[in-house]
């Protein structure tokens, strides 16, 4: 699903080849990073929705992370 998110049409930037960027520099500084899995969950679910004509993506994704935490049954 993840995926899908960021495989819309109307992506321009939060795009699957934005966040391959992002996971590519985490891997570069990963002994920097104190949590790194954090910080890859972080960077898969940041702007996952993503609606041009909204102001509240952050927020959205971010509920759409918390619940894809609970269902994994893994702690934020």
């Amino acid at each position: 699903m993840v995926f899908n998110c960021h495989s819309e049409r109307h992506r321009k930037y939060h795009n699957l080849s934005h966040v391959y960027a992002l996971l590519n520099d985490a891997d570069i500084y990963e002994k920097e990073i104190r949590d790194f899995n954090a910080v890859c969950f972080a960077i898969w679910f940041h702007d996952v929705i993503y609606q041009t004509r909204r102001n509240d993506n952050e927020e959205k994704s971010a509920e759409f992370a918390l619940n894809i935490l609970k269902k994994t049954q893994c702690s934020p």
